[in-house]
């Protein structure tokens, strides 16, 4: 954890603007008092002595303002909340990860215990707008040069998690008074460089990704190629939470996931031909990813393992060439009507290859059966009462409770 270097004068009159900073904020919400209240003391007396301390204080704030951006320009880190209280506003790259609650309240009680161990990485605005990038305020308004002050706006490359907290910090009743040891600083982008690329490789030189934050950046930083076997890939993860080396399956119908593949196309922002895919591939690709969710839609831990892919896979390269048509046609079939007491059995196995073992012999008992005078109606039959079940099932989810600490962190940082 950083040292605090602020002598006790300045910490008291950076709490005091701070307050300052949240009655105005907050549209006159009554004052918290001091950092260590006394607590006989009455309302009316906490409100008192926080006015008393503020008003004691006086703050030039031009001059903050220009010591602020002179300080940042000139690559020194400054205070979070200084820039805030200067007037500085924060963008936000519209091709970057989207910001998680759960995250940023781990970061809430991070602070709590130790501080905030990381600077905060920006550069300004005005540089990216006119690079071509497009930023957004953390409200969602696109930002354009034309923007009111745009000049006070700093995008954030690092941090927008922390951001968040520190503005979840300010807003909450319990740690609003306490002070924070909160920076900020430039950073310089190498000439040339994608920013994609240098956020990519700068959380992974850190160690603060993993390889699915590089592959949700690569699929935004690619997003204008439009539909490809990556942004593919990527839906499937998300929506059905497969690993990375199953949505592979699905669309490749091979075993080639490698993380190189996707930090290089990330690293160098060149989207490979395997990554870009064909348009075959990728119908092949959902009409396996349907056949899964529809048969997994009671047994949704059977979706998140290759397993059966694995066995369509297999399945699909033991014909040849002209027959493989005719069989992916029938793998759907069977998968889509595959019983509960198959799955059961599949879940029940102990490894990945057992769970694959048993999907394959009941594929091979389906082509068997299937030559059977009216079973090929029978599986049509039983396919397309649980594609009905499934879609009805997908209709009636409801949509996700928004986080109750999003609408403060909105208004501290508007």
């Amino acid at each position: 954890m950083k040292e605090n270097n602020q002598s006790p004068v300045t910490a008291l009159a950076e709490q005091a603007t701070i307050q300052a900073m949240i009655e105005s904020i907050n549209n006159g919400m009554t004052p918290q008092g001091s950092a260590t209240p006394d607590s006989d003391s009455s309302a009316k007396e906490k409100e008192l002595r926080a006015q008393q301390l503020a008003s004691s204080v006086q703050i030039d704030g031009e001059s903050l303002k220009a010591k602020i951006f002179m300080q940042l320009s000139n690559g020194e880190k400054v205070g979070v909340f200084d820039f805030h209280r200067a007037g500085g506003k924060f963008a936000y790259l519209d091709k970057n990860r989207s910001i998680d609650m759960k995250h940023v309240e781990f970061l809430f009680g991070s602070f709590k215990r130790v501080g905030m161990l990381n600077s905060i990485k920006v550069v300004a605005a005005r540089k990216l707008i006119e690079k071509g990038h497009i930023l957004k305020d953390r409200a969602g308004n696109i930002l354009t040069l034309a923007t009111p002050n745009i000049d006070m706006y700093y995008c954030i490359l690092d941090g927008q998690h922390k951001v968040d907290a520190l503005a979840l910090w300010l807003a909450s009743e319990e740690t609003r008074n306490i002070p924070l040891d909160a920076r900020m600083e430039l950073v310089n982008i190498p000439k040339d460089v994608p920013i994609g690329a240098f956020i990519g490789e700068y959380n992974l030189a850190c160690k603060k990704w993993n390889h699915r934050d590089t592959e949700t950046l690569l699929v935004q930083t690619f997003e204008k190629e439009g539909r490809t076997v990556l942004s593919s890939i990527e839906k499937c993860v998300n929506e059905d939470k497969m690993t990375q080396r199953a949505a592979w399956k699905i669309y490749k119908m091979i075993d080639g996931y490698r993380k190189q593949k996707f930090e290089d196309a990330l690293f160098y922002n060149k989207l490979s031909d395997e990554l870009r895919g064909t348009d075959a591939e990728i119908e092949r690709g959902d009409r396996i990813r349907r056949a899964i969710q529809v048969a997994c839609r009671n047994e949704v831990r059977m979706k998140r393992n290759s397993a059966i892919i694995d066995a369509v896979i297999a399945a699909y390269n033991a014909v040849s060439d002209v027959q493989k048509a005719e069989t992916m046609d029938q793998l759907m079939l069977f998968i889509t009507s595959l019983s509960k007491q198959t799955l059961l059995a599949a879940i029940k196995a102990d490894s990945v290859n057992q769970k694959t073992e048993v999907i394959t012999q009941a594929w091979k008992n389906f082509q068997k059966e299937i030559k059977k005078d009216g079973k090929k109606e029978e599986y049509e039959a039983l396919a397309l009462n649980a594609e009905e079940e499934y879609d009805r099932m997908v209709s009636s989810v409801a949509s996700p409770k928004k986080s109750s600490n999003l609408d403060k962190i909105k208004k501290i940082l508007s």
